[in-house]
């Protein structure tokens, strides 16, 4: 009834060190033909079952009726934080009780964890901490996008073995056991909505991107690995009519992008204002000169320097651009690759041979640029696995290479450094 949710909503007003309070808010649905007396009841669970909180209200509905019901739990005292090192997570049973027997059971995770951003980079529990990961396609061979759950974890898995702590799920809201995965291993995200290059002005297309946007929001946002919501991707890189362009000239049509941004923003905000909204950016002066992007809390870039044009160099140096022009706005390098064909290698390689020695030069160059960067909130490679895409040019057809992995899961050289 709401958006695919589970009809309930854990969130945790406050967090510190020593105690931590905990709000549920439910929506109860009486689908019978007489009222109904009922007892909602919410119970905490530490990670060994326990019972660490509990509270429950007596509600009456009419035929039809539905109420929603926020509750406070008892404060809980020096609660066990969620962080990637030690992703420790309690459980929130809501019941629905009807003369004495439970009419529903709905399961949420909870982690308890504080966190924002700002001009200097990103502060979790207290400390800062660099958000260091990748992009993911879910997308494997022979098996397209139906993937099984065990495959979901074992990409993750992967993901959090290579090092990272910090994981964009581009361009899409993934499966729900990647949510799940993300919460037990310690894997904060960025989820998106498929947003992507370019923006119908219709307002059917408005229409449907703020339902896909409330969708995710409300589906997820119960997961403590959640720190993001993505409104875009790249938005200027294509025409209003679907084309390449090097230079936006249409005022009319962004402005009408720059609306949607803010209206997106704000669907997000209001459905969640415990979580930063964000989006990605290409290199392109355009969006300095429209503002589109201006107004989110993190601001992604996705450079390329080295790779599809220009030198290793020059992406700290736009880096710096970005920060100096916005100081106060927290920034991510959303996507930064290059190609590694799994038969190429090179003793003297150059850009786009697609060699394995030009992909980890490249990758040297950038870690180095990011560690003399202390503001930066954290950086997301492009991408963790190869993924097919439509044919643009490259060593093999239909495929994106910048994989840290193969399209079928083998690790590339780059994984290990």
């Amino acid at each position: 009834d709401d958006h695919g949710s589970n009809g309930t909503t854990v969130t945790t007003p406050l967090v510190t060190r020593d105690s931590a309070i905990t709000q549920v808010r439910a929506t109860i649905a009486n689908d019978g033909a007489l009222p109904r007396g009922v007892r909602v009841v919410h119970t905490v669970e530490d990670a060994t079952g326990r019972v660490v909180a509990t509270v429950s209200s007596e509600i009456t509905l009419a035929p039809g009726a539905q109420r929603t019901v926020t509750q406070t739990l008892p404060v809980l005292r020096t609660p066990h934080l969620w962080s990637p090192d030690d992703p420790y997570l309690y459980r929130v049973h809501t019941e629905v009780v009807q003369d004495g027997v439970t009419r529903d059971r709905v399961t949420n995770p909870l982690g308890y964890r504080w966190f924002s951003f700002s001009g200097n980079g990103f502060v979790l529990n207290g400390q800062k901490l660099v958000l260091r990961g990748t992009n993911r396609h879910q997308d494997h061979e022979r098996y397209g996008s139906a993937l099984s759950n065990a495959m979901h974890r074992s990409d993750l898995q992967m993901i959090k073995n290579m090092g990272a702590n910090f994981l964009r799920l581009a361009h899409y809201p993934q499966d729900p056991e990647v949510l799940e995965a993300a919460d037990r291993l310690g894997l904060l995200l960025w989820e998106e909505i498929p947003v992507v290059d370019y923006v119908n002005p219709d307002p059917r297309f408005t229409e449907t991107t703020s339902r896909m946007l409330r969708e995710m929001v409300r589906q997820h946002r119960n997961h403590p690995s959640v720190i993001m919501w993505g409104l875009m991707n790249e938005p200027l890189l294509w025409s209003q009519d679907g084309d390449r362009v090097n230079r936006q000239t249409d005022s009319s049509y962004m402005r009408q992008l720059r609306a949607l941004s803010l209206h997106l923003d704000s669907v997000a905000r209001a459905d969640d204002p415990t979580r930063a909204t964000t989006m990605a950016l290409h290199g392109s002066d355009d969006y300095g000169r429209f503002g589109v992007g201006n107004d989110v809390p993190v601001v992604g870039v996705n450079r390329y320097d080295g790779w599809y044009g220009g030198q290793f160099k020059e992406f700290g140096g736009g880096l710096d651009k970005r920060h100096a022009a916005h100081p106060n706005q927290a920034l991510i390098v959303s996507e930064y690759g290059a190609e590694d064909d799994y038969r190429v290698n090179s003793l003297e390689p150059e850009r786009f041979d697609f060699s394995g020695s030009w992909q980890r030069r490249y990758h040297e160059s950038y870690l180095r640029q990011i560690a003399a960067r202390p503001w930066l909130a954290g950086t997301a490679i492009w991408n963790q696995f190869d993924f097919s895409q439509p044919e643009i040019g490259g060593s093999i057809p239909y495929r994106n290479q910048k994989g840290m992995q193969t399209w079928d899961r083998e690790y590339k050289d780059v994984y290990f450094l």
